[in-house]
């Protein structure tokens, strides 16, 4: 017998020899031979990303290529389309397929699937920052953001931010992704008033006053960001008699506890 490697044809010459040494004349018959398995190769849709997480169900695809020269492949026989559509562990999920040629050789292939449909999670805090009154800050605010997810990990978690803006509700927003390119979000609203109020004392309006004669001093005052939470005057100076000069104090105070003050003379 002569050993057929790989694939190929030829044609086979043979006859017979008697013992007084006729031959017959000569035969032939073709051969072919094959016992290369097909080349099984795999395509997962939609592709993953680089860190080969997807985040959604994935369909897996299985095809196959015989050698040059071989049976062909019989494509009835190929793996069908298989679809993961359920999360998977961290090490992901394999799935074989196989493939046959028309000569019987089987040749296999493993896809490993990786799939995390559930977003990660996110949280914020404020980590720094002068607290004044009523809720309010009266300088910057840092928030801190914490991540994480649980299957496929996370990628991109926000570093701190600082907040600066004067007013309420002014906002934080960090974004985490996960390996498999899920994000959420979250927000941090702060009320920040950095400014002082605008005091003003009214109700003098000479630079002088006759014995017997006196203002009735007020305050008033203005506030962009928290608003006016109380506005005072005070009078201070002059003799027993009613004569000096006398000094009058505006003091405003907004609500997030920010004071200013104003100063008259007469």
């Amino acid at each position: 017998g002569v050993p057929l490697d790989g694939t190929g044809n030829a044609t086979v010459s043979f006859f017979a020899v008697d013992n007084a040494g006729n031959a017959e004349p000569v035969n032939t018959v073709g051969l072919k031979w094959d016992n290369i398995a097909p080349t099984v190769t795999h395509t997962l849709t939609p592709a993953p990303n680089a860190d080969e997480w997807n985040s959604s169900d994935v369909t897996v695809r299985f095809d196959a290529e015989d050698d040059d020269g071989g049976s062909g492949v019989d494509a009835s026989r190929t793996t069908p389309d298989a679809t993961v559509s359920a999360e998977t562990a961290f090490a992901g999920l394999d799935v074989l397929g196989e493939a046959f040629d028309l000569a019987g050789n089987r040749g296999t292939d493993k896809a490993t699937v990786k799939v995390d449909e559930t977003a990660p999670t996110i949280t914020g805090e404020v980590v720094a920052g002068r607290l004044g009154q009523n809720g309010w800050y009266t300088g910057p605010v840092t928030v801190h953001w914490t991540c994480s997810d649980a299957l496929s990990g996370v990628k991109v978690c926000p570093r701190g931010e600082v907040v600066n803006s004067n007013g309420a509700a002014q906002k934080a927003t960090g974004e985490v992704v996960d390996a498999a390119g899920n994000t959420a979000s979250a927000t941090v609203s702060v009320d920040i008033d950095q400014v002082k109020p605008a005091a003003k004392v009214a109700g003098v309006d000479k630079a002088i006053y006759a014995l017997g004669e006196k203002p009735s001093p007020t305050c008033t005052a203005t506030d962009e960001h928290s608003g006016v939470a109380s506005c005072s005057v005070a009078t201070t100076g002059g003799n027993a008699n009613g004569v000096g000069e006398y000094t009058v104090t505006a003091t405003a105070t907004d609500k997030a506890g920010n004071t200013a003050t104003d100063t008259v003379k007469y």
